[in-house]
């Protein structure tokens, strides 16, 4: 499963990935990746609509893990249009933006336990 905070990076481009990601062009790179498998593959290509495509591979995404996601990313990076590019850019940057900031108020937390037994004993 996705963090929470890369479902939160999902869901505030949703209308963008919906619009703008071309799912033809990169469900082969995510097949090779292993990202979705030759199943979900040939489900995905056999829909007409190129936003119920990508509704389907964001359903996918969304049970997979950030690595995933960030292979997603790097589909999108490395497609031919570059508003497709941009995607793939904004999404990883927001998306290490996101975790970054999640790990720093973790290591905060554990930092402040720490302070706080010493002080305590």
């Amino acid at each position: 499963m996705l963090p929470r905070e890369i479902n939160n990076v999902i869901q505030s481009n949703l209308r963008r990935i919906y619009n703008d990601t071309p799912a033809d062009d990169i469900i082969t790179d995510l097949l090779v990746d292993s990202v979705i498998s030759e199943y979900e593959a040939s489900k995905i290509k056999r829909m007409d609509e190129d936003r119920d495509k990508n509704f389907e591979l964001i359903r996918i995404l969304k049970k997979r893990g950030e690595k995933d996601f960030f292979k997603y990313c790097n589909a999108l990076k490395n497609h031919e249009a570059q508003h497709v590019q941009e995607l793939g850019t904004l999404l990883e940057d927001q998306a290490k933006q996101a975790m970054n900031v999640q790990s720093e108020d973790s290591k905060k937390g554990s930092t402040q336990q720490t302070t706080s037994t010493k002080k305590a004993g």
